[in-house]
């Protein structure tokens, strides 16, 4: 009998930390792709306008400064599948060395839209990649390691 209760007592907490998870699994994803719709909706909106207006000039086509194609970028999945170089381009923007000074400047209102654009992307993804450490690389253990490891 004491069993049996104890048997139902870990199931009846099994499910109900499982629909928990779940739950919150759904929230979690809900908000994750209510702002990748905005951060979507943004760049189609006003990023890319604004990309061609004052990158696509040095940054696409035959002319390609800085090994960064700005055409590749047609659309959010094809930011998030390279990310590197956007965190470049926030880096470029924050310091006010793009575009260059003998070039058309963006009025503040634009560079701001910009940096915001970019920092709120960057951020979306640092946070859904939190924890994440990366390919793991698996390698042997040298003499002294395998005898620490063995001793301990």
């Amino acid at each position: 009998m004491n069993r049996f209760i104890c048997l139902l007592l870990v199931s009846c907490q099994l499910s109900i930390s499982s629909s928990y998870a779940q739950q919150t699994t759904s929230k979690d994803s809900k908000s994750d792709e209510e702002s990748v719709k905005i951060i979507s909706h943004e760049y189609v909106r006003e990023v890319q306008g604004l990309l061609k207006q004052f990158c696509f000039d040095c940054h696409s086509g035959e002319t390609i400064e800085a090994d960064l194609d700005m055409s590749l970028f047609k659309s959010l999945d094809d930011i998030r599948g390279n990310i590197k170089p956007w965190i470049r381009i926030s880096e470029m923007l924050d310091s006010r060395q793009m575009p260059p000074k003998e070039s058309e400047q963006p009025t503040d209102d634009q560079r701001l839209s910009l940096q915001s654009w970019t920092k709120s992307l960057l951020q979306h993804e640092a946070q859904k990649h939190a924890g994440d450490p990366g390919p793991v690389v698996l390698r042997r253990l040298n003499n002294s390691e395998y005898n620490y490891t063995v001793r301990d």
